[in-house]
């Protein structure tokens, strides 16, 4: 998901969330997973926010 920057802020992303999560129920999906770069702070609160939980921590490393 991801709201192009002049919709910030008119909560699009609360929306689409709540909408997401009704259609998952409905669908009987009870499992859904985001994947936010930790460097997003703003993303990571944000989806927080709507019960999402810390589950998974994945490092990585450039070798370049």
């Amino acid at each position: 998901m991801f709201i192009l920057e002049e919709f910030r802020g008119k909560k699009i992303g609360k929306e689409l969330v709540l909408e997401f999560k009704k259609w998952c129920r409905e669908k009987k999906v009870w499992k859904v997973k985001v994947f936010v770069s930790s460097k997003n702070d703003w993303a990571i609160n944000f989806y927080k926010k709507y019960g999402f939980e810390d589950y998974l921590v994945e490092l990585e490393m450039n070798l370049k």
